[in-house]
Order: C-alpha cells, then structure tokens, then sequence
C-alpha cells in the first residue's frame, strides 16, 4: 500500500472519531454565539469558524475610542434573521485568510443608525458617513458594492467584489451579519442516515441517479476501499444531512435522470487529503477547492468561496452541468441547486428518435403503413396524410 492510500485509510479511521465542529461560512451568521455575548476592545471569538478580533473605533478629528462593545443581539425584523452583532463604537477584525481562507465576493447584511463607519479591506482604510458613501469605492483591491439600504436609519446590503483576506468594519450604531442558509432542493434528507455505499453501487436522492467511485490518487491508481455515507454533521455548513465520501467520489448523473442543469451551486467541505472534481466527464485533482476557481472543467466555469481546508465551500459552476462527480479524502456534500434544462420538443416524424428526420424514419413509417406505429397525425393508423408530414420535417433537428 502507497504512503497516500495509508494516509486514507487514517483518514477513514480518524472521520469515524470526527464530531461535529464548527462550520466556516462566507461571513459570520453569529448563530453559534449566545444572545448577548458581549466583547471589548481586544477580546477575540471565532464565529462560524472566522476569528474576529475587537478593535478601537476612529471618529474623524478625535481620539481612537476603545471603551465600546459589541453584542450579539436577536433579529432586526425585515432586515435579518436570528442573531446579528451589534457595533457599538467597536470595529470587528474578521482575519479571513489566517482561518477560513480569502474570500471572494464577501457578502454582508447590515445596519446603520448614526455615526460614522469604519471600512478596512486588505490593510487599506476608510471612513464613511453612511454606506452608500463608500458605494464602487475600492479598499485593498476590492471593490464596495451596495447592492441596497446605506442611506442611513436603514439596513441593507453590500458584497465585497474582489478577494477579501481581512475585513475591519464597525460603526458607532451599527450592526452586520450574512444571509442565512437557504433550504436546499437537491439534499441529503430522503436517504437514511446510513452507509450508502461503497466504489460501484448506486443511489437515487431526489430522483439523481447517483454513483460511488473510486478516488483517483495523484499517482494515477485508484483508492478503491472508501465509502459514502449519510451523516448529519453539519460540516458542510449545509442543514440536516449530508453526504460524506470517505475516500471515494460521488457522481451525479442529472443529464440521465431529472435532465442537464445550469446555475448549479453546491456546497461542500474538504477536511484532509487532496479532492476530485470531475464536470461533463473531464476531472481533476486539487489539494484544496480554492485551487479551483476559475477553471474551466467539462466547458463549465467554477467559482469558489471558501475552499480552504477544513472551511464550507460554495461552488458555482458556471455552464451546463450534465454530470457532476465530486469527492476526497474527508469531504463532505449538501445543498445541491441548479435550474434543470427544459428538453426542447420532439418532432412526432422523428420516429427513430435521433433527432433527425431522414431515411431511416421514412423507411419505419413505410413499413408501419395502414397500421398505428407510424402513425404522426394522431387519428390511429399510417397514411398518406403521415407520409406528407414526415416528408415536411425532413432533415429538421430536434
């Protein structure tokens, strides 16, 4: 056995001890801290796997103030869900590179009433009277769109375009938090919370055909003792269950079954070993899911966040999406979306069904004749009426 494959099997091993932990997300949801935690200057959490330092907050023309704090307080109806934290005259430092990995595209919620903000992004610094202020500014080669809200005495919306390594922001009245996890529609929770199985044997989860392969290796073998099971760990940053594939890969074959989909997104997390991302047939092996974005596999575009390890990971895959196989070491599954294609109508002269109205369906409709199985018109029997439709589509492409 190679001293990868070893590897896996450890991390077989070690999964089967792993208990839930915390999920690193794009943003702090706060969710995982008590209503009413409340930090000062220099204290330091870790929210939803992001370590957040407590910084002094900066008025123009005065002092920095470090007497302020922060609260995780409940929902701001018609702004935000759950929990949210509170700024008071307080900057939160959100060291994304140092934990969860840079993230592109950071998305945030906030709100504002009175005073100023406080924005660094990458060591570069600023300060606004109100968000719509710092609207298409750049900070640290991001660039701030408010997408809604920033007027002041309101709340809103903003993402961060660009790759986001560290985050400052605060206010003196002043609240963030990030958009709660959506329902999935394609998840985890039909299947029994169970082994699935093993390299070669298939599943159905909400009418996708799936199945379980083995791990390519970088050495060109294949890793075929792993196995996928449906668990509930939460790693995923997913809710419910999700799939785990111990050192195998899980394919999704949607093109064979609901039919090929476009705007997919997934959600996933790698915890140990490298990981397998095959799209339209064409794979690859990364070390982490970062290392993907903006690779082109199977004529689909990927976008990742997240993607270090031992983070969530949001992939967006940008194209149609046929088939999908993703897996590793320790890597987890859940929250699969996506439009699926409407199949364009078929032409009723087509009787071959290849798409095409040639020789072979004039040859089919001949010998069919006086009969029903050539029948196009719908009145029940082969006729000349059938042979003059046929004779009209031909050649014509589904």
């Amino acid at each position: 056995m190679s001293k990868f494959s070893k590897r896996l099997v450890n991390s077989l091993f070690l999964a089967s001890l792993c208990s839930a932990a915390p999920c690193a997300a794009e943003a702090p949801r706060w969710e995982d801290h008590a209503l009413g935690s409340t930090f000062a200057v220099g204290d330091i959490t870790t929210a939803d796997g992001i370590e957040v330092f407590f910084d002094c907050f900066t008025v123009p023309g005065h002092m920095p103030t470090c007497t302020g704090e922060a609260t995780v307080m409940p929902e701001s109806p018609g702004c935000n869900y759950d929990h949210r934290l509170w700024l008071n005259n307080i900057n939160a430092r959100m060291e994304l590179a140092g934990s969860i990995g840079p993230q592109p595209d950071l998305k945030l919620l906030f709100g504002e009433y009175g005073g100023v903000i406080n924005i660094e992004i990458n060591g570069h610094y600023a300060i606004f009277d109100n968000f719509i202020d710092a609207h298409l500014a750049v900070l640290g080669g991001v660039k701030i769109e408010v997408v809604s809200g920033g007027f002041g005495a309101d709340c809103g919306e903003v993402i961060l375009r660009g790759v986001t390594e560290k985050l400052v922001i605060g206010g003196q009245e002043f609240w963030i938090d990030a958009e709660p996890l959506s329902n999935c529609t394609y998840d985890f929770e039909d299947l029994a919370a169970i082994v699935v199985g093993s390299p070669g044997d298939t599943f159905t989860t909400h009418g996708i055909d799936c199945l379980v392969r083995p791990l390519p290796l970088p050495d060109g073998t294949l890793f075929m003792d792993g196995q996928a099971v449906n668990d509930s760990t939460g790693l995923a940053c997913g809710s419910g269950q999700e799939l785990w594939t111990y050192a195998c890969v899980a394919e999704f074959d949607f093109a064979g079954s609901i039919g090929s989909m476009s705007d997919v997104s997934v959600r996933t997390a790698d915890h140990g070993t490298h990981i397998y991302v095959e799209i339209n047939g064409e794979g690859r092996i990364y070390n982490d899911y970062i290392d993907a974005h903006g690779d082109v596999l199977g004529g689909v575009g990927i976008s990742v966040a997240g993607g270090a390890e031992g983070s969530c990971t949001l992939l967006w895959l940008n194209g149609v999406v046929e088939t999908l196989a993703l897996g590793g070491g320790q890597h987890v599954i859940d929250c699969l979306e996506g439009t699926i294609l409407e199949e364009p109508e078929t032409d009723p002269a087509d009787l071959s069904g290849d798409g095409t109205v040639d020789g072979e369906d004039l040859a089919m409709l001949l010998g069919a004749w006086m009969t029903p199985d050539g029948d196009i018109d719908g009145d029940g029997f082969t006729d000349g009426t059938d042979l003059a439709l046929l004779l009209g589509s031909w050649k014509l492409k589904k």
